[in-house]
């Protein structure tokens, strides 16, 4: 996995956007834009970002401790949940929890964080408390991984590594549902604050229509619950896969039909079957063997190599 050549510093962005953003409207901040879609934000001013642990996708993973000192965004609800408002977040020495239309949008500063909580202050001074979950503040967000995604990806191709996707607009429970969409060249055309801080991105893309859709995505494990299928890297392929992967045109026939076959070579049994959970190598004399574990212990598939070649499947 390649590492990134510009990366940004968490406290500029906390100077920065603390400063500058108006808190109280999350539609004035542009990472949350209900209704009719707005253009792409193509400038985005950033920093270096001292290290990386590139561990889950193009983004460095963060612990909750590595980033006190850096701003989180409060996510929109969806509409099932607008009610009962953010159910783990609170003034700090409050017991009414903060309601949808105080929170979406905030822009908050971590302050400190014990084994149960999390403190933040917004820019006016305002000091808030998140309980913590399994780990990680639900509804929160990192903005650095908003910021980082939005200046790697914005007006740059991807290819869809999804079998469909929605066209509309991502806030909204209606859209159409684009199928057979896997290997499809799009351009992003933006980034987005999603609904749930396990994927905080949506990225909106054009396909080749001209249709806008977009799909969510979690770029760095930080503050979520890191499911494989959730990772940017599981998602989307930076280059066309089939200039990347040297196949020949009855495999990726295979591939496109997702039909995995006796004597493919690796990379067309992951593109089909995706990234194993474990691999277990050994070599004896000249044949190199592997087998690729997929699943939990209780439920696994098995694919068995030799010198790259799929030899066998246990399902």
């Amino acid at each position: 996995m390649r590492k990134l050549n510009k990366r940004i510093s968490p406290s500029f962005i906390t100077v920065v956007f603390l400063a500058l953003a108006n808190l109280a409207s999350a539609q004035s901040n542009g990472y949350i834009k209900r209704g009719a879609y707005a253009s792409a934000e193509t400038a985005v001013k950033q920093e270096k970002k001292s290290e990386d642990k590139l561990l889950y996708g193009p983004l460095p993973y963060r612990t909750l401790a590595e980033t006190v000192g850096e701003t989180y965004i409060v996510l929109p609800l969806m509409d099932l949940f607008l009610k009962d408002g953010y159910s783990n977040l609170f003034l700090k020495g409050a017991s009414k929890n903060i309601s949808a239309k105080e929170g979406e949008g905030k822009l908050l500063k971590l302050t400190s964080l014990n084994e149960k909580e999390g403190f933040f202050i917004d820019s006016s001074g305002t000091e808030y408390r998140c309980e913590i979950i399994r780990e990680r503040f639900t509804e929160l967000a990192p903005i650095y991984d908003i910021l980082s995604t939005k200046k790697r990806l914005i007006n740059k191709p991807l290819w869809l590594n999804i079998k469909k996707y929605v066209v509309g607009d991502p806030y909204a429970d209606k859209g159409t549902v684009i199928e057979n969409a896997r290997f499809a060249k799009v351009m992003v055309i933006d980034v987005l604050a999603s609904y749930s801080n396990n994927v905080p991105v949506f990225i909106i893309f054009k396909d080749d229509k001209g249709r806008v859709g977009y799909e969510n995505a979690n770029m760095s494990g930080t503050n979520s619950t890191i499911e494989l299928p959730d990772l940017f890297i599981e998602k989307f392929f930076t280059e066309n896969p089939q200039t990347k992967y040297k196949l020949s045109d009855k495999t990726w026939a295979a591939v496109k039909a997702g039909r995995t076959e006796i004597g493919m070579p690796m990379d067309a049994v992951q593109l089909i079957e995706g990234r194993p959970t474990k691999r277990n190598k050994s070599v004896i004399g000249n044949i190199r063997k592997e087998q690729w574990v997929y699943g939990e212990t209780a439920i696994q598939s098995y694919f068995y190599f030799e010198n790259g070649k799929l030899t066998g499947i246990s399902r």
